[in-house]
């Protein structure tokens, strides 16, 4: 590649991209300091807030909270509820059947 092809159409296109770059960034950080002056409160300090809430929460619970236990779901109660069921209704059918043939002699 020449180095005049470089000056009409590399040079350029670097210098595009720099620019857009550059230009994106003072933008993207114009635009976050606008939403913190519009909430009123820095980022730090919202997360500070939240925090303190945060650990007012854990106080209240008791201390042998465990959140890791699974709570029933749906399918597994209907499954149990069918087990239970299916059982039973084995239980009667063993109860009303009548002997087999062998055992009628």
């Amino acid at each position: 590649m020449s180095l005049g092809r470089f000056f009409q159409q590399g040079l350029p296109t670097i210098g595009f991209l720099l620019i857009g770059t550059y230009s994106l960034t003072v933008f993207q950080e114009g635009k976050n300091k606008s939403l913190e002056l519009s909430r009123g409160k820095s980022k730090s300090e919202r997360q500070a807030e939240i925090d303190i809430e945060h650990e007012k929460i854990l106080a209240k619970l008791p201390k042998e909270f465990d959140n890791t236990k699974r709570v029933p779901r749906p399918d597994d109660l209907y499954r149990i509820e069918k087990e239970k069921f299916l059982k039973e209704k084995a239980a009667e059918l063993a109860r009303l059947a009548p002997p087999p043939w062998y055992k009628l002699w």
